[in-house]
């Protein structure tokens, strides 16, 4: 017989059993005398009845820790394998993600549960929040710009292991599908370097006469030309000028560039000098923000400028690095999706998001990026032969050989440092 703690009842006491002696005899057939005589005797010990001992309770499992580190796990293995923030930065965000999991745990041994919980509420929720929104916009952004690469050109190995590299910057003088061939007008080489920080421009002026490599057969011809064989052509034909790997291009038109500073806010650039472009827009000296349609005025003007082609080189480089600054700009994180879908609509590219998202993240939290800026000098001629159009009496810039030679060893000592 078992209690209700459900333990087994210990045997009868001898006064008990005395006074229901008489009752027991009057069942003397299904009697135990046996048993009788050893509760009457005192020599019986208590009875040894089987039980189980109390069930042990299960410790409760810590969830959300546990929910934590699983989100945490997913985070720094997708950034490990992918090769996203470079060395130092990546080592740095998984040390402090692995001392918030520490600190979660010390906040669960906490003597102030309920205060305990809900800080591991808290912390889980920013945890999930961050590295969702993350994985999302980077895969987001990663299938978007896959498709943008229509040129079919394939990245040169790297030869400095996503540290530093050259990106060809390729401007097309026409407007509407960004599929459509056409002249390569904007030619500028950006030359980074992510250890030493360090960014090169190098303008090669669009009428630069150099040899023209794959569809223009290595004839010589104005760089602008290129264009209409393809950007890859202009890539080839400045590797060699220039004698320095072209790993990855960036093509734009008119119709995109109002895009991208459109849908970045606009730019804001510092005007060296009082100048009114081609198509009547005034430019004052000072500080301006400009729109699509200003900056692309200010970009394609050269006529009403002092230096003239160099001088529209200068204001190209310029409005490329505010485009820069306000892409990286913490405050255009929430533009990232609209940013992401016109870049898709708008630019063709081959560069991986990878590095894309890691030269964007490092310029961005850095303010020591030292930008410096090369222009390809020469001298202007006429009446030389021209490939794509022979018989035609065309204005050639010239560069000089020193020139290239300078600026091909300027690219290869950023590189290499």
């Amino acid at each position: 017989m078992k209690n209700r703690n459900n333990r087994p009842r210990r045997v009868l006491e001898d006064s008990y059993v005395d006074s229901n002696r008489g009752q027991r005899f009057k069942n003397e057939e299904s009697y135990d005398y046996e048993e009788y005589n050893n509760y009457d005797n005192n020599s019986f010990e208590d009875y040894d009845y089987p039980y189980d001992s109390y069930p042990r309770k299960k410790a409760k499992k810590n969830k959300v820790f546990s929910l934590n580190l699983i989100v945490s796990l997913v985070f720094l293995t997708f950034i490990w394998v992918l090769g996203l923030f470079y060395y130092p930065t990546r080592l740095l965000i998984t040390i402090i993600y692995l001392s918030l999991l520490l600190i979660s745990v010390f906040i669960r041994l906490s003597k102030k549960a309920v205060l305990a919980k809900i800080i591991s509420c808290i912390l889980m929720l920013v945890n999930i929040g961050f590295v969702g929104s993350f994985i999302f916009i980077y895969l987001y952004a990663d299938f978007n710009l896959r498709s943008t690469n229509i040129d079919g050109v394939r990245a040169n190995p790297n030869l400095y292991k996503d540290y530093s590299y050259n990106i060809f910057i390729s401007g097309f003088d026409n407007e509407g599908s960004i599929n459509t061939a056409s002249r390569s007008d904007v030619n500028i080489l950006t030359s980074v370097n992510m250890k030493d920080k360090k960014v090169l421009l190098t303008t090669i002026p669009r009428d630069t006469y150099l040899p023209i490599a794959l569809g223009g057969q290595n004839q010589y011809d104005k760089l602008t030309h290129a264009g209409i064989y393809g950007v890859e052509s202009s890539m080839k034909t400045i590797e060699y000028a220039l004698k320095t790997p072209v790993e990855y291009y960036f093509k734009i038109n008119f119709t995109s560039f109002i895009d991208i500073v459109d849908v970045i806010g606009g730019i804001d650039i510092d005007n060296e000098y009082e100048f009114t472009a081609w198509n009547g827009v005034h430019f004052p000296a000072g500080k301006l923000h400009l729109n699509g349609e200003q900056a692309l005025s200010y970009v394609r003007e050269r006529k009403s400028l002092s230096e003239g082609d160099i001088g529209r080189g200068k204001h190209q480089q310029q409005v490329m690095m505010a485009i820069a600054d306000e892409i990286a700009s913490p405050k255009n994180l929430f533009r990232y999706p609209k940013i992401v879908r016109m870049l898709k609509k708008s630019i063709a590219t081959n560069i991986p998001t990878r590095v894309l998202f890691n030269t964007a993240f490092e310029y961005g939290k850095s303010s020591k990026f030292e930008v410096e800026r090369e222009y390809v000098e020469g001298y202007g001629q006429r009446g030389l032969p021209s490939f794509a159009m022979p018989n035609h009496n065309l204005y050639m810039y010239v560069p000089y050989e020193e020139s290239l030679e300078k600026v091909s060893t300027n690219i290869r000592n950023l590189l290499n440092n």
